[in-house]
């Protein structure tokens, strides 16, 4: 009698990062065909920015008494304003779809998905059009300043509007919703930065109060834009851009009270208030573990039980 030989697949299991990677790599080719998609797509997003710097030239050659860099502030934001919804709407398909849920569902890893939408969205496409608003300040805009630092500044924010509609997309279910509200909310700091700012209403220090407003990366914009002013006193573009990626790593995880906490912690230091800082670091880190612990433990009419 012969055996039957059961076919066993000796392959050896892919390493964690070559999965990691694989699927990046997947994802990156999934967004790259659904931009491709439609000639339209990647065109809605270039033509805003591209009419708003056009529309900056026009007016400084139209009216000659407007000063050098005073116009950007107000203009270089909106340029700005469909690349964010557009990011905000693309998440939320997929979260409303259950389309991020099935692919969990399948073996993708979180880092992995969101990976994909840094690469694909903050650093290709957000370079791509930061090159090319950029390309439109060698006619004399950013009052006649480096073609790199204002590079540096688009590309920055850029990279940090990426997190930013990650941030936004964790209070909304429906695409519809999340984009009419991302278009209001950047309408509403464009209104803060008039008020505090440009009426100076702020009670706290200038520069205390650019530092927090750099946090938020639709305000760090437009204080990064008018930092080309020859009258600016404020931070510098290095600080802004250095604060305007800080809080990425936090608002991965859509948290608002890592956002609350960075605010006020960053608050506490412009204040140099350090001991304080340190105070509650170390409160805060004992009641974390205080509550994880406590959650480990059910309450028997007997005793304490350690749940498995």
């Amino acid at each position: 009698m012969t055996k039957l030989s059961v076919p066993t697949n000796n392959k050896a299991p892919m390493p964690t990062s070559q999965k990691l990677i694989f699927q990046i790599k997947l994802l990156l080719w999934k967004r790259y065909l659904e931009s491709t998609k439609s000639k339209w797509d990647l065109l809605k997003v270039a033509l805003p920015a591209v009419l708003m710097f056009s529309l900056m030239i026009l007016l400084y050659s139209v009216f000659d008494f407007v000063a050098a860099g005073a116009l950007e502030p107000f203009l270089v934001p909106m340029a700005f304003w469909i690349f964010t919804q557009r990011l905000v709407v693309q998440i939320m398909f997929e979260k409303s779809s259950r389309l991020q849920e099935s692919m969990r569902m399948m073996g993708l890893s979180d880092v992995a998905y969101w990976s994909s939408y840094i690469i694909s969205d903050g650093v290709i496409l957000g370079f791509a059009l930061s090159f090319l608003c950029t390309l439109f300040t060698v006619g004399g805009l950013f009052n006649e300043a480096n073609f790199g630092a204002i590079l540096g500044l688009l590309f920055v924010f850029c990279l940090s509007a990426v997190p930013f509609a990650f941030f936004i997309c964790a209070f909304f279910d429906t695409p519809q919703t999340s984009g009419q509200a991302t278009l209001g909310l950047l309408l509403g700091l464009f209104v803060v930065y008039i008020v505090v700012f440009v009426a100076n209403t702020i009670t706290i220090p200038y520069k205390a109060a650019q530092v927090i407003c750099c946090l938020i990366p639709p305000l760090a914009l437009q204080i990064g834009s008018g930092a080309f002013l020859k009258s600016y006193d404020g931070i510098s573009i290095g600080s802004i851009c250095g604060i305007m990626v800080s809080p990425a790593a936090s608002t991965l995880h859509c948290t608002p009270v890592l956002l609350f906490m960075r605010i006020f912690c960053c608050f506490l230091i412009v204040r140099r208030h350090l001991p304080v800082l340190d105070r509650c670091l170390v409160l805060l880190s004992s009641l974390v573990l205080q509550s994880r612990r406590t959650q480990a433990l059910v309450l028997s009419p007997e005793a304490l039980v350690l749940v498995p």
